[in-house]
C-alpha cells in the first residue's frame, strides 16, 4: 500500500517543494497573481536583501539534502538569488546561471567577461553609486537577453553625484531593445525640464515609475507625454509623484491611451494638493477591467457619501475597492 507523500501528483508536490524553496516575490515575479504594483515593489526590494538571499540558499540546501530526487528536482527547478559588487566579482561562472542577479556597483570596474557571454537571469536589479546606469545598461545590457523584470534605482545625487541615471531622450528605447522580453519595469527617473519620457514596451505588465526631485508630476517634462506610452498589456501601475487634479489628468490622458487591461493602479505624492484629486464617472471607462486602486496620501473625491461610490462607478464596472478611500 502506497503511501500518503506516493499519492501525491508530482505537479502538487513541484508546487509545494518551490514554495519552500523561495517566494515569489524574491524570484518568479511572473505568478504572483494581481497582487498591486505598490505592494509588490515593497516587498520585491526587500529592506534585508541579505538576509532574504541567506533564507533563500538555506532552504534549497535543507531540500538537497533530502534525496538525489530532490536534490535533482531544486537544481533543475532553480537557478539561484546572487549578488555581485563590482569590488570583488569572485564567482562570474555562478552568475551565468541565476535566476536573479543583484548588481551593486560600488566602485569602478571594468568586467570585460560580461561582454559577450549570455547570462541566463530573468530578474536584474542595478544599483550604482560610481557610474551612470545608462551607460552600464548601453555597455553591458545585451548580455542580458532573458531578463524579464528589471529594476533600476536612483542614487542620490549629492551622496554619488556620478552614479545613479540621467535617463536622456531615448532611454527606454534603449531598454526595450535590449530587454524584448521585459514584463517587470522597476524605475526611478530624475526630474528634467527637457526630457520627455516615451515608453513602448509591448510585453510589459507591471510598471513601477517614479520622479525623483520634484513634488508634482506636471511640474516637469518626464511625463508629458503619457498619453503617447504604448503599454497594451499593461495590467499593475504604480506611478509617482501624483499629487494634484494637474497630475491626474495627465494620468487619465495615458490611461485612455493603453490603460484598458490595468488592474490594480497606485499613486501617490509626498505632499499632495490639499484639495484632494476627484475621479470622475468617465475616469472609469478607460480602464474597464480596473478593481483595486491605492491613492497613497491622497484625498479622492468621489461624492458626499460612500453610497455616492455606486452613483459615480458604472454598476457594471468589476471594480472592487480604495484603498484608505476618503469621500467628501
Amino acid at each position: 500500500m502506497s503511501t500518503p507523500s506516493q499519492r501525491v501528483p508530482v505537479e502538487l508536490w513541484e508546487h509545494i517543494l518551490l514554495d519552500v524553496v523561495y517566494e515569489l516575490f524574491l524570484l518568479d515575479l511572473e505568478h504572483v497573481g494581481d497582487v498591486d504594483q505598490k505592494s509588490l515593489s515593497r516587498r520585491f526590494r526587500h529592506e534585508d536583501a541579505a538576509d532574504a538571499a541567506l533564507t533563500y540558499e538555506r532552504g534549497r540546501i535543507t531540500l538537497m539534502l533530502v534525496c538525489k530526487a530532490w536534490k535533482t528536482f531544486v537544481d533543475r527547478t532553480t537557478g539561484g538569488w546572487k549578488e555581485a559588487d563590482s569590488r570583488s566579482w569572485d564567482f562570474p561562472l555562478r552568475l551565468l546561471l541565476a535566476t536573479r542577479i543583484d548588481l551593486a556597483c560600488t566602485a569602478p570596474f571594468k568586467p570585460a567577461y560580461l561582454l559577450g557571454i549570455e547570462h541566463q537571469a530573468r530578474i536584474l536589479t542595478i544599483r550604482t553609486t560610481t557610474v551612470s546606469i545608462d551607460d552600464l545598461l548601453v555597455t553591458y545590457g545585451a548580455s542580458f537577453p532573458h531578463v524579464s523584470t528589471l529594476d533600476l534605482r536612483h542614487a542620490s545625487s549629492v551622496l554619488s553625484p556620478t552614479g545613479g541615471m540621467s535617463a536622456p531622450n531615448g532611454f527606454f528605447a534603449t531598454l526595450a531593445t535590449l530587454f524584448p522580453h521585459l514584463q517587470t519595469l522597476f524605475v526611478e527617473v530624475p526630474a528634467s525640464d527637457t526630457t520627455s519620457d516615451i515608453l513602448s514596451l509591448p510585453n510589459l505588465t507591471r510598471l513601477s515609475y517614479v520622479v525623483v526631485g520634484q513634488s508634482r508630476l506636471s511640474d516637469g517634462k518626464r511625463a508629458a507625454a503619457l498619453a503617447l506610452w504604448e503599454l497594451p498589456k499593461l495590467q499593475h501601475l504604480d506611478i509617482q509623484p501624483v499629487g494634484s487634479t494637474c497630475d491626474w489628468s495627465l494620468v487619465t490622458d495615458g490611461l485612455r491611451a493603453w490603460g484598458s487591461e490595468l488592474k490594480t493602479l497606485c499613486f501617490d505624492a509626498r505632499f499632495p494638493c490639499p484639495t484632494g484629486i476627484e475621479i470622475g464617472r468617465e475616469d472609469w471607462t478607460a480602464c474597464k477591467r480596473l478593481i483595486y486602486t491605492d491613492h497613497g496620501r491622497n484625498v479622492v473625491r468621489i461624492g458626499r457619501t460612500k453610497e455616492a461610490k455606486q452613483i459615480l462607478i458604472p454598476s457594471s464596472h468589476p471594480f472592487r475597492a480604495f484603498q484608505r478611500l476618503v469621500c467628501v
